[in-house]
């Protein structure tokens, strides 16, 4: 595909090629992304997964040294989902995966399982469970009564003062003996190259939300009623206690310890321990506690 093939010719600066649509920090091959400030450009620039790029006008001097395909329009966030729109609805955001059901997986007769879905080896499907299209789950998994996998998350852009939802064209990818307990939610990724991740031997707790493009690592425990939000990274072994919320595109490192009802706005390295609203070093964060009981 080329920015030709959806823009009017007077709108490209260089008419660059892509196969793939996501943001600039994205992997992939030839990647169209957007860019509405210089900082997000200078990231676009740098990687060389993106090949085309949607700015505004005023940062087209930015850009005199790449060779990268170059769109102008006064809304670059809109001018992107709208040809993300026409490749969805076209069925051009490719997904090349297989679908089935393995051996020796128990489906509840009330769950609604999409043809378009992958079931591993000795899982469990239990009652009421919702699982949509291209959810792949790995072998020995148990998603309890009432999850519901695969669905859309908030996404929109503004159009002359209204919300314009986006659908979602992703995927989730759940790993081998993974446990989701009842209610639980995992919104499927926007773009095919992207998907919503939970690693082998972690728990999703009752009625919590994994945003998408939300990563969880290997053996992680997510208690109930907490949110991931999008792109939200959770390093491997870490423990997210009851009720918390980890804001969108944060990176929590290996064997982090949120501890109940916290609020994380910032990244925390690895063996960190944090709480509170907003969240901080959890030891400073007791003692000045107890201060304020004095």
């Amino acid at each position: 595909m080329q920015l030709s093939d959806y823009m009017p010719l007077e709108n490209i600066h260089i008419n660059g090629i892509f196969n793939e649509l996501g943001y600039s920090d994205s992997t992939g091959r030839h990647v169209l992304t957007f860019c509405d400030n210089l900082n997000y450009l200078n990231i676009a620039l740098k990687n060389d997964s993106i090949s085309s790029i949607i700015i505004k006008k005023d940062l087209l001097e930015y850009t005199i040294d790449s060779k990268k395909g170059i769109c102008i329009t006064e809304e670059p966030r809109n001018t992107f989902f709208e040809i993300y729109n026409l490749l969805r609805e076209n069925n051009l955001l490719n997904i090349n995966r297989d679908y089935g059901v393995g051996s020796n997986v128990n489906i509840a007769p009330t769950a609604i399982v999409s043809d378009k879905s992958y079931i591993g080896n000795n899982s469990v499907i239990s009652d009421n469970v919702i699982i949509k299209d291209n959810v792949f789950i790995g072998n020995g998994c148990f998603i309890d009564a009432g999850a519901i996998l695969g669905n859309d998350g908030v996404l929109y852009m503004e159009k002359e003062k209204n919300n314009i939802f986006i659908r979602h064209a992703g995927v989730v990818t759940i790993g081998n003996n993974v446990t989701i307990l009842s209610n639980a939610v995992v919104v499927k990724s926007v773009f095919p190259n992207m998907p919503t991740k939970i690693g082998d031997y972690s728990i999703i707790g009752i009625s919590t939300t994994i945003g998408h493009e939300a990563v969880v690592g290997k053996n992680c425990r997510v208690l109930g009623n907490c949110v991931v939000a999008k792109n939200a990274q959770v390093g491997d072994g870490s423990i997210i206690g009851t009720s918390s919320v980890i804001r969108e595109n944060i990176t929590l490192g290996k064997n982090v310890d949120v501890k109940a009802g916290s609020v994380v706005i910032k990244d925390v390295k690895d063996g960190g321990v944090v709480s509170g609203n907003f969240a901080m070093n959890h030891s400073l964060n007791v003692k000045n506690y107890f201060k304020g009981q004095k």
